[in-house]
């Protein structure tokens, strides 16, 4: 119904994720990964105009493109009964099913919805978009399976279709942890001949496992390119200083943090994860200071407590350590490393009974460090 080549698509945004890609990493004692929920991100399907007239399908293609000119205006309603109209004359389109699919969706008639987006698959099976769509509605029923399934087909059908690799990507990097899947579908996407804005995700990504898997270099490679990209994601500089961190570029680490902060500073984990940079260069100063304005953007926790003492400890400052550790204790009581550095703080400060006394609970514990507790304390 009309040329493809010349059909003007609509935007329409709903927020129905598997879940949401920003990535952070809380470093403590070793690198956590998590999936943050701050970002939401856009899926997009089309509802489309027809604008090559058919002098068989004249009224037909004029009440189309006025249903979708009422739906742009959100009278979805009125355009529910116009697109029945257009389906009454018994014109198996298959966009028009597509079109009325999405206004059921809209009105979360939702098996009416499958309907419709099944009708429009079964008269044309070779258009991506309508799996996609069909995709977004079973994910949105908690269909969760056959949501992958559909967005598979429309990747199957063209490995370059944005939101279907997208989609598949989130969900085999960060639900089913399956690598080799994400490599291939973002390697798929990638070999398109023009590049977009939006396509710096897939680059971001693709970072991520690379960063997770240990290859923290070539990890960067593709920060650098999801950066050239879009310059205005905090994620992308935060996991860019990540890896940057781990692959012991202290002064790059510091700069990309810097440049996260500068752009949502209200994330405290930022600073926290800037802390341990400094930490690692010896700067216990600097690093003292990013854990505060974590606390304070955050709340108090035990670790930054734990790692701030650390810090004041490293400096020879007894009593701003103790009070440090305390107040993680007074969080979690049962914390290993906690109870490991107050046992070296006391034997640091002379205390070598009171030190032990730490130093065993924390051996009872399961901290795995046991060489102070062997040396210092007399079983």
């Amino acid at each position: 119904m009309g040329n493809e080549n010349h059909s003007m698509k609509l935007n329409l945004v709903f927020l129905f994720l598997f879940l949401n890609i920003s990535v952070k990493a809380q470093m403590e004692d070793s690198t956590l990964l998590f999936i943050s929920n701050q970002k939401n991100d856009n899926i997009i399907w089309n509802l489309e105009f027809v604008d090559t007239l058919f002098s068989e399908n004249i009224e037909a293609n004029e009440l189309t493109n006025l249903s979708v000119q009422e739906y742009m205006k959100g009278n979805f309603d009125q355009a529910l009964s116009i697109m029945d109209s257009v389906i009454s004359m018994g014109l198996d389109i298959p966009k028009t099913y597509s079109n009325r699919g999405s206004i059921y969706f809209e009105l979360r008639e939702y098996d009416l919805a499958l309907s419709d987006y099944s009708k429009a698959i079964l008269l044309d099976s070779n258009r991506a978009d309508f799996w996609y769509n069909r995709g977004i509605l079973m994910q949105e029923m908690n269909k969760e399976n056959l949501a992958v399934s559909d967005y598979s087909r429309a990747l199957s059908i063209n490995p370059t279709h944005y939101h279907s690799a997208y989609k598949l990507a989130n969900y085999y990097a960060f639900v089913k942890q399956n690598e080799a899947k994400v490599l291939k579908i973002i390697s798929s996407y990638l070999t398109k001949p023009i590049i977009r804005q939006k396509d710096s995700k897939f680059y971001f990504i693709r970072g991520v496992i690379l960063n997770r898997s240990g290859n923290s270099l070539k990890s960067i490679q593709d920060f650098n390119s999801a950066i050239k990209l879009d310059s205005t994601d905090s994620d992308y500089y935060y996991n860019r200083g990540l890896a940057n961190h781990r692959s012991n570029k202290f002064e790059n680490s510091i700069k990309d943090y810097s440049k996260a902060i500068k752009l949502t500073p209200q994330d405290g984990r930022i600073n926290f994860n800037r802390a341990k940079v400094y930490e690692s260069m010896r700067k216990f100063e600097l690093a003292i200071q990013d854990y505060t304005i974590d606390i304070k953007i955050n709340g108090p926790t035990a670790r930054a407590y734990n790692n701030q003492g650390r810090c004041f400890m490293i400096l020879g400052n007894f009593d701003r350590a103790l009070e440090n550790y305390e107040d993680a204790l007074k969080i979690e009581p049962k914390r290993p490393i906690t109870i490991y550095n107050i046992g070296i703080l006391y034997g640091r400060n002379g205390d070598f009974e009171k030190g032990c006394k730490y130093l065993k609970e924390a051996k009872k514990l399961g901290y795995p460090d046991t060489k102070s507790h062997d040396k210092y304390c007399n079983e």
